[in-house]
């Protein structure tokens, strides 16, 4: 997800006995129901599920049906998942060829809990909800927009607004396949994550039935309904992957300045990550009323419509630049993020900081004369501000229940984080970082995966400590601040004196904390040669011999800008 402007779930006890499988005691206290901020074990893992919903825009209800099949570890009478603000007007739990009756009972914060008169054996079970919910004009969860008089439905999921739209495992690690069914009124175009199967008309609607999903989280499943104007790239703008912009009703006519520069972004992906596209299809989808920037969905990526309508021949230079990052942003998260995904809201740096590293280089490399190097820099030194401030937070810290993961989403997040990815690059080698990635990638395919695992792929790549140098960077807040001293003898090489602390305004006190490992790399000349050489800072004081002979008439003590230290 883009964020901009720089970032731009008394009860049932049944105790086991003999040879009866052992029933998990969780019960629903009092009838409240669970609290959906607690985060949810995994004696119960989804395995799939079939959404079957009847959505018109235009009402500001909707109703369907979700069929959920889940591994149970354990027999049990209680089965916890989520759904919020959901009436649920049928519960059944299909146990083979059997069909045993349930209720739902709610909790705060979107937890549900499905009571069932006799415990469900263990191993896999069928879960079979039929709800209605509210179709709200708020831009959250499934919520409904009026543009040109028309009503259209679009979805935003992340974090967990999914609970809002359908019951289901909101967390990310549950990972499962999707097969979806929207009844729409005839005359309206339904969109879902996978291509479109079929459609017929029923009932005076339009039921489009779409291909089953690779496994997804919750938060980047997405439908959009509407009467929409569908633009399509040629064939083969994107090899062997449909790309289609899709917009509210008259607005199609902005789409071309999007549909080029998209295969050529993707291209640059596709090349750095060594693998073709993940997912089956790509929709870009501007949406009128949209908080977020863009929302990395996938194969409906949704957009707030002025990143992705421009007329080219109008629009200045930096809309023009941050319509290609938001769509690099987005489009890179296919791979890192949506391909694999986040263990837990802990590591959302996983996903956002490496999508804005990505889109920095991307579009630098792909419209150079928009000087995204520029704003790189300066994006740097504005969470480097933002970071030095007595009480910034870490990057990665702990994200105890649901309630916390909003406050994830902010400067830190993306620019910092975005910022200790360039550094590592640089003190590692990109081509070395390009491998590690991809090793990253291969490993953890349609999975997930943790802070831990990218970095060992990169330590193991390059041979370095990447994983003791970078967690200073991701689990200490501030910025170091590093004092340089040149000190010259007659006739060798120049040393560097080096000495660190964090980085405070004036006046301002604060924690020193540990001190950081600072992967450096400093540029100097001599005469008329220029040389550069990096290496590790890893205490308060250190010195460093220069390889090349003389003293340096000058020195850069953060070549181009890529270490994430301040100097002195």
């Amino acid at each position: 997800m883009s964020v901009w402007r720089r970032l731009l779930i008394g009860g049932l006890l049944v105790v086991g006995c003999g040879s009866t499988p052992p029933v998990t005691s969780n019960p629903v206290a009092d009838e409240a129901g669970p609290d959906g901020h607690r985060r949810l074990d995994h004696a119960v893992v989804p395995l799939r599920y079939d959404l079957d919903l009847t959505v018109d825009p235009a009402e500001a209800a909707y109703a369907g049906q979700a069929q959920i099949a889940v591994r149970l570890e354990a027999a049990r009478a209680v089965v916890e998942l989520h759904g919020r603000d959901l009436d649920v007007d049928s519960v059944t739990a299909a146990v083979g060829a059997a069909e045993r009756k349930g209720r739902a009972v709610q909790g705060p914060n979107g937890g549900l809990a499905l009571v069932f008169a006799e415990p469900l054996p263990a191993g896999e079970v069928t879960l079979k909800l039929s709800f209605r919910a509210r179709l709200p004009e708020v831009p959250n969860g499934l919520y409904r927009v009026k543009e040109g008089g028309l009503w259209y439905a679009f979805t935003q999921f992340e974090p967990m607004y999914a609970r809002q739209a359908f019951p289901c495992f909101d967390q990310p690690e549950f990972k499962t396949p999707y097969r979806v069914t929207l009844r729409v009124p005839q005359g309206q175009l339904a969109l879902a994550n996978s291509p479109e199967q079929s459609r017929r008309d029923e009932l005076g609607l339009t039921v489009f039935e779409f291909a089953e999903t690779k496994p997804l989280p919750t938060y980047l499943v997405a439908f959009a309904v509407g009467e929409f104007d569908v633009v399509e790239a040629p064939a083969d703008a994107i090899p062997n992957l449909p790309l289609r912009l899709v917009a509210t009703k008259g607005k199609g006519r902005l789409a071309k300045y999007a549909l080029e520069r998209a295969p050529v972004i993707h291209k640059a992906l596709s090349d750095y990550f060594g693998t073709p596209h993940p997912f089956a299809k790509l929709d870009l989808v501007a949406v009128p009323n949209f908080a977020a920037g863009a929302m990395e969905n996938v194969g409906l990526i949704t957009f707030r419509e002025t990143l992705l309508l421009l007329d080219e021949a109008s629009a200045p230079a930096n809309h023009k630049m941050w319509s290609q990052s938001v769509i690099a942003h987005e489009m890179a998260h296919m791979w890192f993020g949506n391909e694999v995904t986040l263990a837990w809201w802990d590591d959302l740096w996983l996903n956002e900081a490496f999508a804005t590293w990505t889109a920095a280089w991307v579009v630098a490399s792909v419209d150079p004369e928009l000087e995204m190097d520029l704003e790189r820099v300066a994006g740097t030194a504005w969470v480097m501000d933002l970071d030095a401030q007595a009480h910034t937070r870490s990057i990665r810290q702990p994200i105890a229940h649901g309630g916390d993961v909003h406050n994830a989403f902010d400067g830190i997040t993306y620019g910092k984080g975005a910022a200790v990815l360039r550094m590592l690059e640089s003190w590692i080698g990109r081509e070395t970082f390009r491998d590690g990635v991809r090793a990253y990638l291969a490993a953890h395919a349609y999975g997930t995966a943790t802070t831990s695992d990218l970095l060992e792929a990169l330590a193991r790549q390059s041979g370095k400590p990447v994983a003791e140098t970078a967690k200073w960077f991701l689990d200490q807040p501030g910025t170091p601040l590093v004092q340089i001293d040149v000190l010259c003898t007659e006739g060798g090489p120049a040393t560097l004196g080096l000495s660190q602390r964090r980085a405070l305004p004036a006046g301002s006190t604060a924690p020193q904390g540990e001190p950081w490992h600072v992967p450096m790399c400093v540029r100097y000349g001599i005469g008329e040669e220029v040389h550069r050489e990096c290496f590790l800072l890893e205490g308060k004081q250190q010195t460093v011999a220069l390889h090349a002979p003389g003293c340096p008439a000058w020195l850069s003590g953060n070549d181009d800008q890529r270490g994430y230290y301040q100097w002195r």
